[in-house]
């Protein structure tokens, strides 16, 4: 999105070629959901198959959350295709805005071409500068078909491997382990390596960096960001 608002800009792509300046971002996710559906119906697998509520979800930090449905319901009761803020006080507005809060996860909800899409909140790694973040549209099952599976590496399979070197396996087999002693002091060392198997990329979307300005601006538990909390909100002791 190119360090651009949600209402419009210069230099945004779609996979590198140019989107036009007058689009704006529901314009392009819109496009980008349907874009989805297309890819479902090719595939003969995913295509009979129904879209639930949750298959399809919108992550982003939680500090761009308003700005999602601030756009999204100007964009919906508006005049005009952009962005209003006068229009966006007016009663019919607020109200239409109140009916997008809560949702599977509790940070709102859009519809898109009649799909209810639910919002999820999360700020690790989403946060890219002091107003900018990504967002990312992910479909993690259509209907019964799971396209995102979660697994752990097989621990007793490694145990079995070091054979006589102290090393166990628990939790089911997901958890590798080996204590080590020294004299009378014990230390209890475990490993894990999960992974996550993804069957269809084709059906997940990132937006890069996409502007949001607020109140207060992006708060961050992310110490490596530039919006960290405690370090935008104290006074950070320096040592002698």
């Amino acid at each position: 999105w190119n360090g651009n608002p949600m209402s419009d800009g210069a230099g945004i792509t779609w996979n590198g070629a140019a989107v036009g300046a007058t689009y704006n971002f529901i314009d392009v996710v819109l496009a980008a959901y349907r874009r989805v559906k297309q890819r479902i119906s090719w595939a003969p697998v995913l295509a009979p198959q129904a879209i639930n509520t949750g298959d399809m979800i919108i992550v982003l930090p939680y500090s761009m959350i308003d700005c999602l449905l601030d756009h999204y319901t100007c964009w919906s009761v508006c005049d005009g295709s952009q962005y209003n803020e006068v229009a966006l006080q007016s009663y019919e507005a607020r109200a239409f805005r109140n009916g997008l809060l809560g949702g599977m996860f509790g940070a709102g909800q859009i519809t898109l071409d009649g799909q209810l899409i639910p919002i999820m909140g999360y700020d690790w790694n989403l946060i890219k500068g002091p107003k900018t973040g990504d967002i990312y549209f992910l479909t993690g099952s259509i209907g019964a078909i799971r396209v995102w599976e979660g697994e752990h590496l097989s621990a007793a399979a490694a145990a079995s491997q070091y054979n006589d070197h102290g090393f166990f396996s628990t939790d089911g087999g997901r958890v590798l382990g080996k204590v080590d002693v020294d004299n009378e002091c014990m230390e209890l060392k475990l490993w894990m390596h999960p992974r996550i198997f993804l069957r269809a990329p084709f059906l997940q979307i990132r937006f890069q960096d996409v502007q949001c300005d607020k109140p207060g601006g992006f708060i961050s538990p992310d110490p490596t960001e530039t919006s960290f909390y405690p370090e935008t909100s104290f006074t950070v002791d320096e040592c002698p």
